[in-house]
């Protein structure tokens, strides 16, 4: 699930049409479960009944991608974390961590959601509220370093 276009095929789609876009990975991956699929992997939160989790690799792997675009084509780009889960009191460490870890690299936080159908149901543990410390702690730690956010909230 986290496989899409190359870099490279992305900047020439941009062309000369985009001038900038945000670059972030999905923030939750489907779990094959050989007892729901079998030899099927699913490639959509929606192929399959197995339960989905918070992948924060996915911001390495942004980070990664990123950093292997020339500078010219890096200002083309405001990379975004998106690897946490929005429920969990170390969200924010985890935040700052990938901000230590590639200085520079990201420009802000999200796409992440408060509550999306179909997607909610399917992730194990605590529902996204409104009204969480955790997220609390997310909002508190982006607006202390000045960072974009997108925030989904259905």
């Amino acid at each position: 699930m986290q496989e899409g276009i190359s870099i490279q095929d992305y900047l020439n789609i941009m062309g000369d049409k985009v001038g900038r876009s945000t670059l972030f990975g999905i923030p939750v991956q489907q779990q094959w479960s050989y007892r729901v699929t079998g030899d099927f992997a699913p490639t959509y939160y929606l192929d399959s009944d197995a339960p989905l989790y918070y992948y924060s690799f996915t911001d390495a792997y942004i980070a990664m991608t990123y950093k292997s675009l020339t500078k010219e084509e890096q200002k083309r780009f405001d990379p975004m974390i998106t690897g946490f889960n929005p429920t969990d009191m170390y969200a924010a460490a985890h935040i700052r961590r990938v901000l230590e870890t590639f200085p520079g690299v990201f420009t802000g936080i999200g796409e992440f959601s408060i509550h999306k159908e179909f997607v909610s149901a399917k992730i194990s543990g605590d529902v996204a509220s409104l009204t969480d410390q955790a997220l609390d702690s997310i909002f508190h730690s982006v607006r202390k370093r000045d960072y974009l956010l997108y925030c989904i909230m259905m």
